[in-house]
């Protein structure tokens, strides 16, 4: 069970929930992938060189393997600790890899919700979500899938909660 639906009030619905968009893998995938091409070169070479001038080249091949994929592994499962989660009532956001972080905004203290989208961001299909407050530095959501949809869910139930209140 995850902890925002640790979190949810028994008369709170969730409405839409999500992670962040796999673009913020690309850069180190990238690095990941030019490492894993690389290695079988160096097992070659090693493998044709003798004596010690071998085992340095192996050493390298482990050292490039961990070097360009540890900091992928560790993206990917940062990636996949961040939840957003929006309710009839509140807007959850939970991160954390080792620690956990989780913030809570109530949507009756949200004013407004902004989209911040680069050119890629454009083509590829997410952005930064800006959830304004009444008071306060706003709430930023990084690598939002689909941001305008994102904006239109949590702006429907703004709508919502002021036309009932």
């Amino acid at each position: 069970m995850s902890t925002v639906a640790k979190m949810l009030a028994s008369n709170e619905t969730v409405i839409a929930q999500g992670r962040p968009h796999w673009q913020m893998l690309a850069a180190s995938a990238f690095i990941a992938a030019l490492g894993i091409l690389g290695v079988p070169v160096l097992c070659a070479a090693a493998h044709a060189a003798h004596g010690p001038a071998a085992r340095f080249e192996w050493i390298v091949a482990v050292g490039l393997l961990l070097v360009t994929l540890l900091p992928f592994l560790y993206e990917w499962a940062y990636r996949r600790s961040i939840e957003y989660v929006v309710t009839d009532q509140r807007l959850i956001v939970s991160k954390g890899l080792f620690g956990q972080i989780t913030r809570a905004v109530l949507l009756s203290r949200v004013s407004g919700v902004e989209v911040d989208q680069s050119l890629v961001g454009r083509i590829v299909g997410f952005g930064t979500i800006l959830v304004l407050g009444f008071s306060g530095a706003p709430e930023v959501l990084y690598g939002i899938p689909d941001p305008y949809g994102f904006q239109r869910i949590v702006q429907e139930q703004l709508h919502l909660r002021r036309g009932s209140l």
